[in-house]
């Protein structure tokens, strides 16, 4: 891997021209990422260039993301078996598994296996998560209860989860700015 400064997309534009951002060239964020598998964070030191500009480079690159999600070790009629006998619900899972209890719901739910939260309107939660773009944490917020329950409930609901990476700009309403990669602070002044 070489340290030398790498290519950037040439689109024709003026390079004095601040206002169109340039991503570094496709075929080297393929390359950090999807072969030399380097985080986000590791491609943006490495490049010298934000977290945000990362992310946007990779979605212009059509670059789909990796998933930390761990697979079910175990075929769906398996599951099926264990929870009909007993012997699996979240918490037995995620002991015997070695994962959160979160991951083994997923399991559940992505088998049709978990029953729907009572607490939780699926209605509401679709106009919350789907409709309005809320954070799982502002939905949890806006439904009285936590993070945790809002994500087995979406599993549930076969709604599938957003990426970690795309987020709202900090300064931005809910329900704005969802496909676009968080915003770079603003430079400070100096006193």
């Amino acid at each position: 891997m070489t340290t030398s400064p790498l290519p950037h997309h040439d689109d024709g534009a003026d390079p004095g021209d601040e206002s169109r951002p340039r991503y570094p060239d496709a075929a080297v964020l393929r390359q950090l990422y999807l072969e030399d598998r380097r985080t986000i964070n590791e491609i943006a030191i490495l490049l010298s260039i934000s977290r945000a500009q990362v992310a946007a480079g990779l979605k212009a690159a059509g670059v789909q993301w990796r998933s930390s999600r761990k697979p079910c070790p175990l075929n769906q009629n398996r599951l099926r078996a264990m929870v009909q006998d007993g012997t699996a619900n979240p918490t037995i899972l995620a002991r015997q598994y070695g994962v959160a209890r979160n991951t083994a719901a997923r399991w559940l739910a992505d088998a049709g296996l978990l029953e729907p939260d009572p607490a939780i309107d699926l209605t509401t939660l679709r106009e919350l998560y789907i409709t309005q773009h809320l954070t799982t944490r502002e939905v949890a917020a806006r439904l009285g209860v936590n993070k945790s329950r809002v994500l087995r409930a979406l599993a549930a609901a076969g709604i599938p989860a957003r990426p970690r990476e795309v987020k709202r700009a900090r300064d931005a309403a809910p329900g704005t700015n969802i496909d676009k990669p968080a915003a770079e602070p603003a430079p400070r002044e100096s006193s």
